[in-house]
């Protein structure tokens, strides 16, 4: 179950997580951010990598349509037992339904769970036991672990590991339920039960606990009775597998993701002779009461026009910086900029300013010691 529910971590914003706790960093190129917003009317970059994230987005909507329509027919299905069974008699607080010329027997319910049999079964000599086994369900919670399951299964209906892990996941609550029946029968009574009954198909319902399974398993499960229930190499390595598989995703996903943005921050541009390619390095260090330091960052890539200001803001870093080039001879520029720190008890603001080359990589830092602001610039622009 573990392996299965490893699947459901969002380890893509684990990163982003942990830098929050540790100090702010906004690691991105201007455009393709929706935390950092361009304020100017600036040509925009252009990508023509696909982006993996809609597909995923994409994948996982069709997975929740597909569980939506489950509960659908969870809900239509017991609706028409409800409506067409009697009531039996109660066990352990859990009340049993009889169905009418019926061969079905399952459990439905997740905060009142209920018990609905087949009529056909109730003359049987091993009805006794299916209630037992039913009632272990219950007594389990195994309605909530099996909706769990679904979800995690219909999510990832495109994932053939997750599939056979929900396969399993299914398996195991069976085998412990048969185990603890098992426990509270003497004799071997409940495995001499269980071959007798299993014999008979029950077409399930994803969301309900039924007490038949495929053929293949049924007889498994009367075998598993007779010895204690161990998993062997193949259970170990796939589930073995399940967990470590989503890392090497993570970290594979990591890597394109860095891979693709520091190719969108080196790809060049076609800069008009009014423009320059400005790419940014702001770094905020703030020392608190408690002697500890903060430390907020922007990285970004910015394509201004001289004369005009262009104007970066990033909710989550609490920053806004504005900047204006300006020429001054063929391959020099100055750069006026205003950073303001936003904060609940009041904006402060920066003005750090500075003359720089062409191509080359300028640095100015201000500040009395409690905060300190660093700014990094590498201008190109056309030198005419």
């Amino acid at each position: 179950m573990l392996a299965l529910v490893s699947w459901l971590i969002p380890y893509g914003v684990l990163d982003d997580v942990f830098a929050e706790n540790s100090f702010l960093t906004v690691k991105i190129v201007s455009e393709f951010s929706q935390n950092l917003k361009q304020a100017t009317n600036i040509p925009s970059l252009e990508t023509k990598l696909v982006s993996f994230e809609n597909v995923f987005y994409l994948l996982l909507l069709s997975g929740l349509i597909l569980f939506l329509v489950d509960i659908i027919r969870y809900k239509q299905k017991t609706r028409k037992v409800r409506l067409r069974s009697k009531y039996l008699y109660e066990t352990k607080s859990i009340p049993v339904f009889l169905i009418p010329d019926s061969d079905e027997i399952f459990t439905v319910g997740f905060l009142k769970p209920k018990i609905f049999v087949g009529e056909k079964y109730t003359k049987l000599k091993e009805f006794e036991s299916i209630i037992l086994h039913e009632t272990q369900h219950v007594l389990h919670k195994d309605s909530l672990w099996l909706i769990l399951i679904t979800f995690i299964q219909r999510v990832m209906w495109w994932n053939p590991l997750v599939l056979l892990l929900a396969k399993l996941s299914r398996e195991y609550i069976e085998l412990s339920c048969d185990s603890a029946c098992k426990d509270k029968t003497a004799n071997g009574q409940y495995q001499q039960d269980l071959a007798q009954i299993l014999m008979r198909k029950n077409h399930d319902n994803l969301l309900v606990n039924s007490f038949f399974g495929k053929s293949k398993f049924n007889v498994f499960r009367v075998k598993q009775l007779s010895e204690e229930f161990k998993m062997n190499k193949v259970n170990k390595i796939t589930l073995s597998s399940a967990l470590i598989i989503p890392v090497f995703i993570l970290t594979f996903m990591l890597s394109i993701n860095s891979t693709s943005a520091k190719k969108l921050e080196e790809e060049p541009f076609a800069l008009a002779d009014n423009q320059v390619d400005l790419i940014l390095k702001i770094s905020l260090e703030t020392k608190n009461t408690d002697n500890t330091i903060s430390i907020k960052r922007i990285e970004s890539r910015v394509i201004a026009k001289f004369g005009e200001f262009a104007v970066l803001r990033s909710d989550k870093a609490g920053l806004e910086v504005s900047i204006k080039p300006s020429k001054l001879m063929e391959n020099q520029i100055f750069l006026e900029t205003k950073v303001t720190i936003i904060s609940e008890e009041g904006n402060s603001i920066q003005t750090p300013s500075l003359m720089t080359t062409n191509g080359i990589e300028s640095k100015i830092v201000i500040g009395d010691g409690d905060q300190n602001l660093e700014l990094i610039v590498l201008p190109v622009f056309n030198q005419i």
